[in-house]
C-alpha cells in the first residue's frame, strides 16, 4: 500500500512538471512568434 502511495505521488509530480514545461515552451513559442511578427 505504501509503495502505491509513493508511486502515485511521483506520477502526480511528474505530470505537474510535464504540464509546467509544456506551458513554458508554449509561451516561449508564442513570444518568439510575436517578436518575429513585430
Amino acid at each position: 500500500m505504501h509503495n502505491v502511495c509513493q508511486v502515485n505521488k511521483m506520477i502526480k509530480a511528474g505530470v505537474h512538471v510535464h504540464t509546467g514545461l509544456f506551458s513554458l515552451s508554449f509561451y516561449v513559442a508564442v513570444g518568439g512568434y510575436a517578436i518575429n511578427k513585430a
